[in-house]
């Protein structure tokens, strides 16, 4: 089956025998489009994706991400995550952004990489303050309080009111 394929090419990937993992990934592709899932598709290519990520033919990455995320048929931000970071290591930076703010998730894991992919597109500007902010925006919490912040609730000081 397609996911049997896809789950011995993944193991393939993690085990860096990347040959193998293209085999197979390719393999499950071929079945995929054959069904006509576009799920199975986008699935697919994703993996695919990654092979190719550390592979690094990060231009093959990116044309897998790009069409993982056209092939998917509901909102999926691990391959949109995926796609940033593909635009990202083919130096397409304002790609990258405009991908992340398209990505809304209360999920600690995915907002901390949307700060890790943001921090490291700011490194790869020069950006180094914007780099920073970006690397401790990862820790803060989604929303604040629509209040002040009384240092008290906290510590039992009263200097901020």
């Amino acid at each position: 089956s397609i996911y049997y394929k896809m789950n011995v090419s993944l193991t393939y990937m993690f085990a860096d025998s990347l040959e193998a993992a293209r085999k197979y990934g390719n393999e499950a592709l071929a079945m995929a489009v054959t069904s006509g899932d576009s799920n199975a598709i986008s699935n697919t290519c994703q993996n695919l994706s990654g092979i190719q990520r550390k592979e690094e033919n990060y231009q093959g990455a990116l044309e897998n991400a790009i069409k993982a995320c056209e092939f998917n048929s509901y909102v999926d931000n691990s391959k949109t995550l995926n796609l940033a970071w593909a635009y990202l290591n083919t130096g397409s930076i304002d790609q990258c952004k405009r991908v992340l703010k398209r990505i809304d998730t209360n999920d600690p894991a995915e907002r901390y990489l949307i700060y890790y992919l943001r921090h490291r597109a700011s490194m790869k500007e020069h950006n180094y303050g914007k780099a920073c902010e970006e690397a401790d925006s990862a820790y803060l919490p989604r929303k604040l309080p629509n209040r002040r912040w009384h240092l008290e609730e906290n510590i039992g000081l009263s200097i901020f009111r």
